[in-house]
């Protein structure tokens, strides 16, 4: 029996460096998940599978504020009372329902000057950064950016965050 452990470890282990193993850690320019697999001695018939994703769009995130501490939906840009011009370039990070994070651009008087949708580079569970741009078309004044996640029961508006911005 532990001979056919032997074997099935050492073929396990063939063909992990066959594909090339994981990917390190700091490896630059991708934006692939490596699984990778581990299998414990004594319980040859469970294998763990870990993910792991590195992502190299834009630059650094500097926030060292663990992700469990982060409410669902950041924005790091725009700023509160932020001066801006159409298009509004915003990003920020979620952690929502299919990475999908709705914003909607609101006049003071509650009426949608447009709405869109962006997705995030990672779903619920994980953390992904977003960023997109939203058209005030002719609109210019006070003006609210509301980001949310639409609930896949019945569409209520979850985790919103409100940034006031000042549209020239």
């Amino acid at each position: 029996m532990q001979r056919v452990l032997a074997i099935l470890v050492l073929g396990l282990a063939l063909v992990a460096g066959a594909c090339g193993g994981a990917q390190e850690e700091g490896d630059a320019g991708s934006d692939t998940v490596a699984p990778t697999t581990t299998t414990d001695a004594t319980t040859p018939t469970t294998p763990t599978t870990t993910v792991s994703e590195t992502v190299t769009d834009g630059p650094e995130m500097t926030d060292t504020t663990p992700d469990t501490e982060k409410p669902p939906i950041t924005v790091e840009s725009p700023t509160s009372g932020q001066a801006v011009s159409s298009p509004i370039a915003f990003k920020g990070t979620a952690t929502v329902f299919e990475g999908t994070v709705s914003v909607t651009l609101l006049s003071p008087t509650g009426e949608k000057v447009a709405e869109q949708f962006v997705t995030a580079t990672c779903g619920n569970g994980c953390r992904g950064t977003y960023r997109g741009t939203i058209d005030a078309g002719t609109y210019t004044g006070p003006a609210t950016l509301r980001f949310y996640e639409s609930s896949a029961d019945d569409g209520t508006e979850l985790h919103v965050v409100e940034v006031p911005v000042q549209i020239s």
